[in-house]
């Protein structure tokens, strides 16, 4: 990662720090759900069918928009291969570093602080750093003569989400030199607000586009989506269009993704599977 650069005045240290970290949000949405997928898919190795299929019926449609969760985890019998996969630990602890930067304020120094992008990098390089780490254990054990099939299936899948999340650090540090460069010549002086170039500025557009598309990706294949239009009781055939002949997202699959009423089903239904539970202390 790229240290940070002294001398620059509070006004543009402010307005540097606030697209830093904007940078960052947008990269730790679609991180967190790919995490949260893997965590899933390693909890329950033979599927989640029996709590997928539960799912449904744990919502109460007197509110559209809150719904309530009924029953308890009782409902659901975990047998022995439902503990899934040794590298939960890494990926759990993973996730406690993205929702370090989703909770920002409570995690790092002030927006105004010299402080707050070295603290920033520090997390993202340990991100950076355990998500190659766990890419090659996971890696190491496909060659592992009688693993079973289905976390070698696992990591198969997630091979694209690897390669999303390395080049999104990627991109991020090259916008991040970017800005570096340019600070430093024009703002180390409140009198001028530091100018950022018009390749910059494209660039940041891509690394945005290219978080939400990759939010999108990972929410078309992912079962909580199929849960939630069935909830909704909406058609599942865009979705098999899209799987099938490899199209582009339908505007209504699309809303549906990023619409607050699917967020909050997101949120239960991973509280409900107790994929958000677990912690690294």
């Amino acid at each position: 990662m790229i240290q940070n650069v002294s001398g620059i005045s509070p006004k543009n240290q402010h307005l540097l720090n606030g697209i830093v970290r904007e940078l960052a949000l947008s990269f730790s949405k679609p991180a967190l759900e790919f995490i949260d997928l893997l965590i899933e898919s390693f909890m329950y190795p033979k599927g989640n069918d029996n709590p997928s299929s539960r799912m449904l019926g744990c919502y109460e449609n007197s509110d559209p928009v809150q719904k309530e969760i009924k029953g308890s985890d009782s409902d659901y019998t975990f047998e022995p291969h439902d503990l899934g996969y040794g590298r939960l630990l890494e990926m759990i602890h993973l996730r406690q570093l993205i929702l370090k930067i989703k909770n920002g304020e409570k995690s790092f120094p002030s927006v105004d602080s010299s402080e707050y992008i070295p603290s920033l990098l520090a997390v993202l390089e340990e991100i950076h750093t355990f998500m190659i780490h766990l890419l090659k254990e996971l890696s190491n054990y496909i060659e592992v003569i009688g693993s079973a099939v289905i976390f070698k299936e696992i990591l198969t899948e997630h091979l694209p989400n690897f390669r999303h999340a390395f080049h999104a650090f990627k991109s991020f540090n090259e916008i991040l030199q970017h800005l570096m460069e340019t600070v430093k010549r024009t703002g180390v002086s409140d009198d001028e607000v530091f100018q950022i170039n018009q390749k910059t500025i494209e660039l940041i557009k891509k690394f945005t586009v290219d978080n939400v598309l990759w939010f999108e990706e990972l929410m078309t294949g992912s079962k909580a989506l199929k849960e939630y239009l069935l909830f909704e009781d909406c058609e599942l055939k865009p979705i098999e269009n899209v799987n099938a002949l490899n199209e582009g997202l339908p505007k209504s699959i699309s809303a549906a993704i990023n619409s607050p009423q699917f967020e909050d089903f997101l949120q239960i239904r991973k509280a409900k599977l107790r994929v958000c539970h677990r912690r690294v202390f």
